[in-house]
């Protein structure tokens, strides 16, 4: 039966028709049996219908893939770094698109970061239930990136707010202001308002311009924060050869790449700009937090780390084995690790066996 007319303009996915599609994919049916159900017909225009209406239902919650995760090498990596480390492990080494590379290593990467999502929802939820009234705000920051973009892009279907919770106490905040113009939704700025709407909450980006009393709240907001999200950047990192190229900051020799753009090296020290790199990186990307800070937040497991890599990294074990390499966030991540600069990690099953292989 035909539900709608295919010469309708213009035409946009609905919560029915996404639970509607939703339901028909659980019990087993096909997308030209869904096109046809809805649509009358199995034609390209319809099939791509239904494949919108699946994609809408994943964006709202209505639809929730969630990759599986591999528990035993979670407790491998906490045997190894301790007790007070939470590894979320997740099983994205298998191949999902043969004939595509580039779009294979999207789909391994957005199971990672959907599992993130889930991770950095129920931590907002937490926080939600144990702050008291005496508290005016509760504190999410977050640093930009490919990892955080794509994690904030699946959290509103990981949201679970609960009906007595007030999320006009959370404050989403921008931890820098490094953009660049045609990858700007990487940005903390673009990624503090998208979690800001998400919740239906406050948010502080950084501006050109900025009022004495917000510029003072957001001051307090980054001693204070409570959940951190960020990835890992490496030396090979777009961000840092953007810079690099066009305002002629670089990381300092000995730096095997950056976490919220503080340049670490292999042992997790922090290493700073040379010449005139401290003064340009304060005007044109106001770095926060200190590390001292960034210490301090991970110690009470506010930091959550979600190393995302390219170039297929988290094909097979087999496949790593005969080229001879290994995780392209490999150093990074253990450097991090290491020093305890963050205490909760979510990461593919790829870099947690280099990372048990290579402690």
């Amino acid at each position: 039966m035909q539900t709608k007319n295919q010469n309708d303009t213009p035409w946009h996915p609905t919560r029915e028709f996404a639970y509607r599609a939703a339901v028909l994919v659980s019990a087993g049916k096909c997308a030209g049996h869904i096109a046809e159900t809805f649509y009358g017909d199995r034609q390209p225009a319809s099939l791509m219908r239904v494949a919108r209406l699946l994609e809408f239902a994943q964006q709202t919650g209505v639809l929730s893939l969630r990759c599986p995760t591999h528990e035993q090498l979670g407790r491998k990596l906490t045997e190894i770094f301790g007790q007070t480390f939470t590894f979320s492990v997740v099983n994205n080494d298998h191949v999902i698109q043969e004939d595509n590379a580039v779009v294979d290593e999207e789909y391994r990467s957005d199971a990672l970061c959907k599992q993130a999502a889930l991770v950095v929802a129920e931590r907002i939820t937490k926080l939600l239930k144990e702050k008291g009234p005496h508290r005016r705000s509760i504190v999410i920051a977050t640093a930009g990136g490919i990892a955080a973009s794509k994690v904030v892009r699946f959290l509103a279907a990981q949201k679970n707010v609960p009906e007595e919770a007030d999320t006009r106490k959370l404050l989403f905040i921008s931890l820098n202001s490094a953009s660049m113009p045609t990858s700007y939704g990487l940005s903390a700025n673009t990624l503090a308002v998208r979690m800001a709407e998400i919740y239906r909450a406050r948010h502080i980006a950084l501006a050109p311009i900025c009022p004495a009393d917000i510029a003072a709240e957001y001051k307090k907001a980054v001693r204070n924060i409570d959940l951190l999200v960020c990835g890992v950047g490496s030396r090979h990192s777009i961000l840092f050869q953007w810079l690099e190229k066009h305002v002629h900051i670089e990381l300092p020799r000995g730096a095997i790449g950056d976490i919220c753009l503080i340049p670490i090296t292999a042992t997790g020290e922090q290493l700073h700009l040379h010449g005139n790199g401290p003064q340009l990186a304060r005007k044109i990307l106001r770095p926060n937090p200190a590390y001292a800070d960034l210490q301090a937040l991970a110690a009470r497991d506010g930091v959550i780390l979600v190393p995302v890599g390219y170039q297929a990294d988290d094909k097979s074990r087999e496949e790593r084995a005969a080229s001879g390499k290994v995780h392209s966030k490999l150093e990074m991540t253990r450097a991090i690790l290491r020093r305890g600069l963050a205490r909760t990690c979510v990461l593919g099953a790829t870099l947690a066996q280099d990372l048990i292989a290579n402690p």
